[in-house]
């Protein structure tokens, strides 16, 4: 194995005959360097794009939601809350009525949703890091308030500072049969901005919170409501209580964690992921035929050096190890150096922000483009590059041809 790995060493780093065979060998190896090197980039840079999104619905979205298969709404009376209360790690329990609505401030008109809310949820769930002008204070039924997102509040031009306007709320009646005017086929409701929360775009232009109450009224429920959240402790295993929950409340209802909440977003990234993981692996075999041709050029030129070595003794499974040997070091030279080029940007990326969401480059003008480096990947692409190079290189080696004697 020293005699053939040193032969293969020494073929790679000398001068050919035929220069272009240096230069094929050149180009197999920068190319294998490149593709290994974009695989890395491009596959950190959609694990960016995942934590994005996780950020995105972390404090919005609970650790676990609860939602009925049938229908719109959840019945508290089928629900054993002392049970779920009781489960380890679970840390609030919160019932939520979430419902499309008509928003009215002044002569603005806007269709959102409304989210009520009990008084004690922004603590709970942490929305309140979310308010960017007043407060998370939705009052009470008797005295409601609302926290409306950043999009609805330029939407409707709304102004917490403004004493002589409040947003007007309506919801469809269940009952209504004259539709002639607001308050014939709504029920309505006035509650005083109080605060503006800015978390996403999906979001913002949506939802405003108001007191579980109001809502609860709005909508005639009496022990219904759209959604259960619950929140869990930071060191806590939501997957394991969500199994729990599900044992408990069996099929006729949805337990989600975040991912399954956001499971389409989720999906499309990781099949863009995939797909691009794909494209690049075929354009990797691409590259590989130069690392073919290379080697295939290379035994055409090295006829007397073979013919010296079975003069010497050396047979036929010696003489292919030596080219195998010479594969494997254009693969893995390129492999490593794509690697660390690879590392490099992602490196530079996370510490330095080269590249912008806004494209523009400059760091100051726009959130840093998120990249994110998994060992599992590094490891994928390391695997994939070495079996498509062990492929290539093999190929041109089974068309060595034996001698007479091992022939015999």
């Amino acid at each position: 194995m020293r005699f053939s790995f040193f032969v293969a060493k020494r073929y790679l780093i000398s001068k050919k005959s035929h220069n272009v065979i240096n230069i094929i060998s050149g180009i197999a190896l920068l190319g294998i360097a490149g593709v290994t090197a974009a695989m890395i980039i491009i596959l950190s840079a959609m694990n960016g794009l995942e934590s994005i999104l996780s950020k995105q619905y972390s404090v919005f979205d609970p650790n676990i939601l609860i939602e009925a298969k049938y229908g719109k709404t959840v019945s508290l009376d089928s629900i054993p809350e002392d049970k779920i209360n009781a489960i380890e790690g679970i840390r609030s329990v919160q019932n939520v009525i979430q419902e499309e609505a008509l928003f009215k401030y002044g002569d603005k008109q806007q269709l959102g949703k409304i989210k009520g809310v009990s008084s004690t949820y922004s603590k709970e769930s942490g929305i309140d890091t979310l308010i960017i002008d007043g407060q998370f204070n939705v009052g009470s039924y008797n005295n409601p308030r609302s926290v409306i997102g950043a999009g609805v509040a330029v939407l409707m031009d709304i102004n917490l500072r403004t004493i002589d306007k409040t947003l007007s709320i309506y919801l469809p009646k269940r009952e209504a049969k004259n539709f002639t005017s607001l308050n014939n086929a709504f029920n309505y409701r006035n509650a005083f901005p109080s605060g503006v929360f800015n978390s996403n775009s999906e979001y913002d232009a949506k939802f405003v919170f108001i007191p579980f109450e109001a809502a609860q009224k709005l909508l005639n429920y009496k022990r219904e409501v759209t959604q259960i959240e619950i929140f869990t402790d930071n060191k806590a295993d939501v997957d394991h209580i969500r199994n729990k929950i599900q044992s408990l409340l069996g099929d006729r209802y949805y337990v989600k964690n975040r991912l399954m909440q956001h499971e389409l977003e989720y999906k499309v990234i990781r099949t863009e992921k995939i797909v691009t993981f794909l494209i690049l692996t075929f354009i990797l075999l691409v590259a590989s035929f130069n690392m073919t041709g290379a080697i295939m050029m290379l035994i055409l030129e090295k006829k007397k050096d073979i013919n010296v070595l079975r003069s010497m003794g050396a047979n036929q499974g010696l003489i292919k190890k030596i080219f195998m040997y010479e594969g494997f070091l254009i693969a893995g030279t390129g492999t490593i150096v794509g690697l660390i080029i690879g590392s490099l940007v992602v490196f530079a990326q996370q510490q330095f922000s080269l590249v912008t969401m806004g494209g523009s480059g400059v760091s100051f003008l726009s959130e840093a483009y998120p990249v994110a480096f998994k060992l599992s990947d590094f490891i994928i692409i390391l695997i994939t590059v070495i079996v498509i190079g062990t492929l290539s290189s093999l190929f041109p080696i089974f068309r060595i041809k034996p001698n007479k004697e091992e022939k015999e």
